[in-house]
Formats: structure tokens, C-alpha cells, sequence
């Protein structure tokens, strides 16, 4: 299937929107990849952008659930003419036609401008835009990947056209779409639009462009029957599962044993368990990180030496930590030490968790990530016993 990678160009340099999904969440939120706090200089217009009489509810809508959750590859500090890339993306999106960050794609739309309410578009600044966006250009048209650079007309000087790049110069949003084989539920026949393409001479023929997207669209209507019949997330299965007897949690008492520590008898009370925290038939993760939703949780497999099975990314909301536990108070401190990687919220390479008295906790994992996470979690008793559970998260 054909994907295609869109990008907000920013004065700061272009910002990829690199996952949108419907959430039933409360209210729809734009998160930088690796995190889940709503960036909020945009989060609350994102809101109405895509709700009620937005631009995006009324060319693709209705929806349901009507809210949805927007990664961008970098924060977008100021400004509002991120509304025509992201109003393209929600149409890639549709058509499960939006590259996301591990994807190749096999083309680039580069986009900028404001929105009306009715599909206007504007924009400032492109020249400055373009020039923070040299090298993407240069990264895209050199991989032989057709680049788009979508502005609103009149706005483009000739001495800024970006070599080997397609231009799309359009008045209105939804002509943007037509000129990109995006298809939108919002009646475009209802109305003349128009758009002035210039094609550069390497840039793909209307064709094979459109035969391209023919083909994404027919792979993206299999996929929706298919995911009509399945539930949530895709759940892919655990990697690299320990062959021994699988065992459920770690007793603290096993370990300290193995380590040459003499367990105290609160020490054989405290028991650590190790879930992974899925998506369930009713709430995504964006429902598990945003709503509170349980979401499903799956042991992870331990063998004897406290070292968890590799647990696969796809559909991992995150990890959940508890000691189930007679005497709790004979734990002192939890913490987790970062080998590799890092989970949602935490940068550092070691962080406690605390109250040790609550008993569980729960570490997000990133939409989308490219660097294994690798963790230990450690014990320290009342009793002095140091205690170590590795496990380890693949992308």
C-alpha cells in the first residue's frame, strides 16, 4: 500500500505527523511522539478542528468515537498554520494511506497555512519555511521519493519553488485533497474547486500518481473489512519466550537466595508480578493513558533468574509493576534503571517509585518507537536485601 509522510512546515524547520487515530477519549489531544502531555498551545484548537463544525468533522465525518489523539515528531511552539497539513494527514489517515515513523514512504507532502471556516487557506513567512526545510527536500528528492509542497495560492514566490518538488497552489483546503487523490466524505462536487499544479520535471506523472493511489485505496478497503471483524489494537504475541516453565512473578525470597541473602520471613511475603498492559475490545491506549482505562494486562513470563520474556511493542500500552504483598512494609524502595530506551514521562537513566505503600505502578510506553527499552527494576528490603528484575520491550 502506498503511504505517504506529511509534514507541517514550521519557521523552526518541518514537524512530521507521524500517527493520528480515533480515541474514545474526552477530548481530542496533540502529543509529541514518546509522550502523552497534550502540547498545549494547540491541543484545545485541535479540539475544535477536528469536532462539531470543524474543517476536519465536516469533510471526513461524522465519526465515532468523535475524538482523536495527533503525534508529532517535535513540539509546535506558536502559530496556526499547521492546519492544512494536518487537515491533509486526517485524509491519508481515513485511508490508512499516512506513513507513520517506521514506515517508508513513497511520497512526501510538505504543507502549510490557515484554515476558514470555509476551507480558505493563508499562510506567512513561506520563504523562511522552505529555507529550514532544505534538507528534508534534499533527503526526499535524493531517495527518489515524489515531494509535494502544498501552499495556499499566491503565496509562493518563484524564487522559492523547491526543485524537483511538485507544487500544489490552492485557495481551498479541500482542493489540496482533489489534487492529491485524497478522498473526502464532505461533498467536493458540491462545488467547483480548482488547483494549480507545477510539476517538476522528476516528479511523478498524474498517471502513475493516481494509479498508485487506487491501488492504496482498494488495500485500505480490505483492511477495514478485516479490522471490522477484529477488536482494539492488533495484539501481537510476546517474542522470544522463555522456553523454561513459565512463572508469573518473581518471590522476592527466590532471588535473595540465589544472591546469597538469608530472606527474612516478611521478605518470603512480598511477591513481584509483571504485567503488560494492552489494548482492550473497548479502550485503546490513548483510553489507558489518558482516561485511566485497565486495558488488558498479560504476564510477563520470568524465568528463575528474574529475567522477563521480551514483551513486542505492537499494541503495548505499558508495564505494570505491583507487589502483591502481605507485609509491604518490608520493601524500603522500588526504582527502575534504564539500560536503553526510555518510558513515557521519564528521561533520566533511574527514578524510585513511590509511595512503596500504593503497590503498583504503571510505566506508558511510546506510540512509536525505534530503540528497544531495556529496564531493570530494583528492591531494596528493610533487611537490606537488593534485589534485580530485568526486562526488556522491543519496538
Amino acid at each position: 500500500m502506498t503511504k505517504t509522510a506529511v509534514y507541517i512546515a514550521t519557521t523552526n524547520g518541518p514537524v512530521r505527523v507521524e500517527l493520528i487515530s480515533q480515541e474514545d477519549i474526552a477530548r481530542s489531544i496533540v502529543v509529541k511522539s514518546a509522550d502523552f502531555v497534550p502540547l498545549a498551545d494547540i491541543a484545545e484548537e485541535y479540539q475544535h478542528f477536528v469536532s462539531g463544525n470543524g474543517p476536519v468533522a465536516r469533510a471526513f465525518g461524522p465519526f465515532d468515537p468523535p475524538m482523536f489523539s495527533m503525534e508529532l515528531s517535535a513540539e509546535i511552539e506558536s502559530g496556526r498554520s499547521w492546519h492544512l497539513a494536518a487537515f491533509i494527514a486526517h485524509g491519508l489517515a481515513a485511508e490508512n494511506r499516512l506513513a507513520g515513523p517506521k514506515d517508508e514512504p513513497e511520497a512526501v507532502v510538505w504543507a502549510t497555512g490557515v484554515m476558514g471556516n470555509n476551507f480558505s487557506v493563508a499562510a506567512e513567512h513561506i520563504g523562511l519555511k522552505i529555507e529550514h526545510s532544505r534538507a528534508l527536500f534534499k533527503e526526499t528528492t535524493s531517495a527518489g521519493i515524489a515531494l509535494h509542497v502544498v501552499v495556499p495560492d499566491g503565496s509562493l514566490d518563484e524564487a522559492d519553488h523547491v526543485p524537483l518538488a511538485t507544487h500544489h497552489h490552492v485557495s481551498d483546503a479541500r482542493a489540496a485533497l482533489q489534487s492529491l487523490n485524497v478522498t473526502s466524505d464532505g461533498a467536493l462536487s458540491a462545488m467547483e474547486i480548482t488547483a494549480s499544479t507545477d510539476r517538476a520535471n522528476q516528479a511523478p506523472t498524474s498517471k502513475k500518481w493516481r494509479r498508485a493511489w487506487i491501488i492504496g485505496g482498494i488495500s485500505a478497503l480490505i483492511l477495514a473489512i478485516v479490522t471490522e471483524n477484529t477488536t482494539g489494537w492488533i495484539m501481537t504475541e510476546m517474542l522470544n519466550l522463555s522456553p523454561e516453565k513459565p512463572t508469573m512473578s518473581v518471590a522476592l525470597a527466590e532471588t535473595t537466595e540465589k544472591q546469597g541473602i538469608q530472606p527474612t520471613p516478611l521478605e518470603q511475603n512480598v511477591v513481584v508480578q509483571l504485567d503488560e498492559i494492552r489494548a482492550s475490545s473497548d479502550t485503546s491506549c490513548a483510553g489507558v493513558h489518558f482516561r485511566g482505562g485497565l486495558g488488558n494486562l498479560v504476564p510477563v513470563r520470568m524465568n528463575g533468574d528474574g529475567v522477563g520474556a521480551d514483551s513486542a511493542g505492537g499494541g503495548l500500552c505499558g508495564i505494570q509493576i505491583s507487589l502483591s504483598s502481605v507485609e509491604l512494609l518490608s520493601v524500603e524502595r522500588v526504582s527502575i534503571e534504564t539500560v536503553a530506551g526510555n518510558f513515557v514521562g521519564h528521561s533520566g537513566n533511574s527514578f524510585n517509585l513511590a509511595p512503596v505503600s500504593k503497590g503498583s505502578w504503571r510505566l506508558f510506553v511510546p506510540r512509536t518507537f525505534k530503540i528497544p527499552i531495556v529496564y531493570k527494576i530494583r528492591l531494596v528490603t528493610r533487611a537490606g536485601s537488593d534485589v534485580s528484575i530485568s526486562h526488556k520491550v522491543m519496538p
